[in-house]
């Protein structure tokens, strides 16, 4: 989903439309993650920034690592998802752009801190991103609520005054369309 309410996998904008373009912890979820990479460059004009933000190591940061517990409790046997190849490090995430287009980059990994109050604050916050968590998005209705059970649990137990705070590893890339 994209800003404008398309897939980002094939975004109904015009050739390079924008002078700069973001992807921030976007493309890395897609299904076909390539596929967003490239529309994401499409849409971006010759000589335009495009910026991809990514987590350094699955399940990535902040609502995702909750998640992944929360989903761990409730179904101890599923395995985790495999990480789309190209956004492991950096060097990989590095080539991964170049080849769809963009040079003069500049990657580096930066610590991002993620903060949310806890109990059903946390969901009001982020119920609209579990959709985009393809292992959630896949439960039945039924499903769904033994995983949010456990996710206000993992909540509850990680909370500090009423809060939520996680800290994880991002790559955050910028590049300019050939």
């Amino acid at each position: 989903m994209s800003c404008h309410g398309s897939d980002g996998q094939m975004l109904a904008l015009e050739d390079e439309g924008f002078d700069a373009t973001f992807s921030l912890i976007g493309a890395s979820i897609f299904p076909d993650w390539r596929r967003g990479l490239a529309e994401q460059v499409r849409v971006t004009r010759t000589g335009g920034k495009a910026c991809v933000a990514t987590w350094r190591k699955l399940p990535g940061g902040g609502p995702f690592l909750v998640m992944a517990e929360a989903l761990r409790a409730v179904y101890p046997n599923m395995a985790p998802p495999a990480p789309p190849e190209g956004f492991t490090t950096p060097d990989r995430l590095g080539a991964e752009l170049k080849g769809a287009g963009l040079s003069a980059l500049e990657i580096e990994e930066i610590e991002v801190v993620w903060e949310v109050p806890a109990g059903q604050s946390y969901f009001d916050d982020v119920r609209e991103l579990h959709g985009y968590m393809g292992a959630y998005a896949t439960l039945d209705d039924n499903e769904r609520r033994r995983v949010d059970g456990a996710i206000l649990t993992v909540v509850d137990r990680i909370a500090t005054d009423n809060r939520v705070v996680l800290c994880s590893t991002a790559v955050l890339a910028v590049g300019t369309r050939q």
